[in-house]
């Protein structure tokens, strides 16, 4: 999983797969009651009356998905230095969401912060509908984590969407929408259990506002993060980082950015200033590649810089 999406997810009834191929099964999840922190999985390694469950820190998790969870051992590890989980409480496919002390439905996943442990979204399974509660929801966690009390709020219930039906939907309102369909292979869509990343790059700030506007109305997102950078505020940081450091202030070096490809052009004295304009282009978070089209040598005549389009401009990566 890329660092940017930095959330798993515990199926219960997903395939745990050990380094060195399938072991068992994952069954549930130990939360912490104070801070609603999953600190392990419940992995029942081989099937049947003769299977045994262990205890498996979320830490040694490197990806997971709704069929399956990628363990980070081998699966004699898991049998010989996991912890058993003997009588511990954990929630499970049978722990059931109330709501003022009424059932909803059965917990079906969590998701998490890879980091922190920290719980994300529950998924419930009411009925034949399935529906996705934040854990910022959560009122109280029965001593046997049988029961997950929420609170009274009919808001906090969503309709739940797979990830992958979820980001189509979302690709899909993007892409009925034509001035964003030049942009659209620059960004990445991610979905976990109704929480959605959006990263990459698009032309234009009115484009990014125009993508979120466009997103707000679609059942099944409990909580968009629009991390889409554009070029117009990519080229203005830049040059602001370029004019703030001593070595390139007041040099005559333009800004362009297309979908995050930046370049840089002008003048520069000598060869180590190109470089160090670049290295600093390159340091701007958000700058996918950096180009240097920098002409060094003394300057004798300054024309109008030209982005990528080869038309004058006054306004770097308008």
């Amino acid at each position: 999983m890329s660092d940017t999406f930095k959330v798993m997810k515990l199926s219960f009834g997903a395939t745990a797969n050990a380094l060195d191929g399938e072991a068992g099964e994952i069954i549930g999840a130990v939360m912490e009651v104070g801070s609603h922190k999953i600190t392990h999985a419940v992995v029942l390694l081989g099937g049947g009356p003769a299977g045994v469950q262990v205890l498996v820190p979320v830490g040694l998790f490197t990806d997971t998905t709704t069929e399956s969870a990628e363990i980070s051992v081998t699966r004699e590890a898991l049998l010989q230095t996991m912890t058993k989980a003997g009588s511990a409480p954990y929630i499970s496919a049978s722990a059931r969401a109330t709501k003022k002390g009424a059932v909803i439905g059965n917990v079906v996943h969590i998701s998490f912060a890879a980091d922190t442990g920290a719980a994300n979204n529950i998924v419930i399974k009411s009925g034949n509908a399935l529906m996705v509660a934040p854990s910022s929801g959560i009122v109280s966690i029965s001593d046997n984590a049988k029961t997950i009390e929420f609170a009274d709020t009919d808001a906090l219930f969503i309709p739940y969407l797979p990830d992958t039906d979820l980001q189509d939907t979302i690709y899909n309102a993007l892409y009925n929408y034509p001035r964003l369909r030049i942009d659209l292979h620059s960004v990445q869509i991610r979905a976990i259990d109704g929480e959605v990343w959006l990263t990459g790059f698009v032309s234009s700030t009115l484009n990014r506002k125009i993508i979120e506007k466009l997103l707000t109305p679609i059942q099944g997102i409990s909580e968009l993060h629009n991390d889409i950078v554009d070029d117009t505020d990519l080229s203005i940081t830049i040059a602001r980082a370029l004019s703030q450091d001593s070595r390139t202030r007041g040099k005559m070096i333009g800004v362009y950015s297309n979908l995050g490809n930046v370049l840089l052009r002008g003048y520069a004295q000598d060869e180590s200033i190109a470089q160090v304009a670049l290295q600093i282009a390159g340091g701007v978070s958000g700058s996918a590649k950096v180009v240097n089209q920098m002409v060094v040598g003394e300057q004798t005549y300054i024309p109008m810089l030209a982005p990528v389009t080869n038309h004058e401009d006054i306004t770097p990566g308008e």
